[in-house]
């Protein structure tokens, strides 16, 4: 792996730009940057080898520069490859270029990697009794729990739903599928916009959290949950026309894209990375 490349982003030129975001990314992470100043004279990590399968954004920038202190977004991809750490990612990266990005993460100096940061890990290795090494999940964090995953998703949601259709989310029914933090912040954010909101859980205890909300069926829906199979055909067969379906869970295995392919009369891009689908009926 010694002649692999150095890193590989859309753009280094846009490492100034980054520099400038950077700076406001780091007045709003209050708990990151006093630990920098706190460690970095001690290098309390000085020995390990991190990986990281990671959203490239300007915060992870931070922490990535608080790592090395310590011992994809395009911009913040190249502020940090500016800065000598290897990075591998741009955005709008396809399939098989994410998995090259990921291969090149694998070895550190032609040697292996000690630690890994992964906010795609779900444990399932260490379920299972198969993973060999330490593994700490974030999700196991309060304060993940707590308040990144029900105030972390709202913005984003909203601000998604916007930019990709333009539509008025006031007076529409939103359909919500878990009600755990992220659900529970989805539908605080759709709320606040006017939607009228439906939360649909199966487990014991946030199921009547979820029963205190009711509406008709759903102009909007979202799924949370990050399990296989959540709106599968049966459910595009009985959405309202013009129905806007979305993710917010960690993979794109919530719905079943596969079928609306296949069974789709017309399919149109409509917006960047935005498709709209017509089977007997139409949905974004």
């Amino acid at each position: 792996m010694s002649d692999k490349l150095p890193y590989k982003v859309a753009d280094i030129s846009l490492a100034s730009w980054g520099h400038k975001a950077l700076d406001v990314a780091e007045n709003e992470m209050l708990g990151l940057m006093p630990t920098r100043e706190m460690y970095s004279a001690s290098e309390l990590l000085k020995g390990t080898r991190i990986g990281g399968c990671l959203h490239m954004t300007m915060e992870t920038a931070v922490l990535i520069e608080t790592l090395v202190a310590v011992g994809a977004e395009d911009h913040a991809a190249a502020v940090t490859a500016k800065a000598g750490i290897p990075v591998y990612g741009w955005k709008g990266d396809m399939d098989e270029e994410y998995l090259w990005c990921t291969e090149q993460t694998l070895y550190f100096k032609d040697e292996p990697l000690n630690m890994i940061l992964d906010d795609g890990n779900h444990n399932g290795m260490t379920t299972n009794g198969k993973l060999k090494v330490l593994a700490i999940n974030v999700n196991d964090s309060v304060t993940k729990g707590k308040f990144y995953n029900p105030c972390g998703c709202q913005e984003p949601l909203t601000d998604g739903i916007k930019w990709a259709t333009d539509v008025m989310i006031a007076g529409k029914a939103a359909a919500i599928a878990g009600c755990g933090n992220v659900g529970k912040g989805c539908a605080q954010a759709l709320q606040g916009f006017g939607a009228c909101i439906i939360i649909t859980e199966i487990d014991p205890i946030n199921a009547p959290q979820a029963a205190m909300e009711a509406c008709q069926e759903g102009n909007i829906l979202v799924t949370t949950v990050g399990c296989t199979d959540i709106i599968l055909g049966q459910h595009f067969e009985q959405m309202k026309d013009d129905a806007i379906v979305c993710n917010i869970g960690h993979f794109d295995v919530e719905i079943d894209v596969k079928w609306l392919d296949e069974n789709a009369v017309e399919k149109a891009n409509v917006h960047l990375q935005v498709y709209g689908e017509w089977t007997e009926k139409w949905a974004l």
